[in-house]
């Protein structure tokens, strides 16, 4: 264990565990690109990271546990067969969870202050970003990301699109774009909060090949009688609980599919 700092300056500093079942803590980081890598066992970051240009954090075989803050403009989390979690808050600017294995990334701590969250090939990813803003970089069918819980009490940008195996949930103001939301399991999509409202800018679809489709808050527009919300939940329900078409009206809502039903919880106005 190092529990002390190790400063580089603007130097590059490079932290790999390759023993078996190794459990190693490390104390504040400082330097230029700061990279850890876990091939087997347990890094804790227990002091702060400090890192000018970029920290590339790689759990290949074994955990990575971000316990104090991680001070970065950018930051890759590789979550290769491993678990990456950032229970500290920590500003970072841009966030790219890009793995590949059966590992997932957690980020909960009380207050996250993530800007842009950039997600490639993960297990689960789950983001608690406080009171900031999220964007969502596009999620893509090429990619194998089983299943994104984001969180704020901002608001979440998902105009770019999120395609998951497994379910999604988003918790805050959610804004929609032409790009689908759309989980290709019988996975539930969930926009949660009955305080939250979700936003279209373009018109937009929410698909769920046999999972519940399921809206707690108001469906806005953004321009009156011009946005239209196209859901297909296949096997599965469509439950829209707030009022839809509030408070900018919609052009349309299409239901292309719903075997279990569609249930609506308040006011439809197009």
């Amino acid at each position: 264990n190092h529990n002390g700092t190790i400063k580089a300056g603007t130097k590059d500093i490079k932290v790999s565990s390759t023993v078996t079942n190794a459990a190693i803590t490390l104390g504040a980081l400082t330097g230029d690109n700061v990279s850890v890598t876990s091939v087997d066992g347990v890094i804790t970051l227990g002091g702060a990271t400090n890192a000018t240009t970029s920290a590339t954090l790689t759990s290949g075989g074994g955990d990575i546990a971000v316990n104090a803050a991680l001070n970065t403009p950018t930051a890759d989390f590789d979550s290769g067969g491993g678990d990456i979690a950032v229970t500290a808050p920590s500003p970072i600017t841009t966030v790219n969870v890009d793995g590949g294995g059966a590992g997932n990334f957690t980020a909960n701590a009380a207050t996250q202050n993530f800007g842009t969250i950039d997600v490639q090939d993960s297990g689960t990813v789950t983001v608690d970003n406080g009171t900031n803003n999220l964007i969502v970089a596009a999620v893509t069918a090429g990619n194998s990301v089983a299943s994104v819980d984001l969180t704020t009490t901002g608001t979440i940008n998902a105009t770019a699109g999120v395609v998951t195996s497994g379910a999604q949930t988003y918790t805050g103001d959610t804004t929609l774009g032409a790009n689908a939301i759309s989980s290709t399991g019988a996975a539930n999509v969930t926009f949660a909060g009955a305080g939250n409202t979700v936003t279209l800018q373009a018109d937009s679809t929410v698909t769920s090949a046999g999972g519940d489709i399921e809206f707690e808050g108001a469906v806005s527009g953004t321009t009156a009688n011009t946005e239209t919300l196209i859901l297909n939940a296949g096997a599965g329900n469509v439950d829209l609980q707030g009022a839809v078409g509030a408070p900018v009206t919609l052009r349309g809502l299409i239901v292309q599919e719903a075997q279990g039903g569609v249930n609506f919880g308040a006011n439809l106005t197009l």
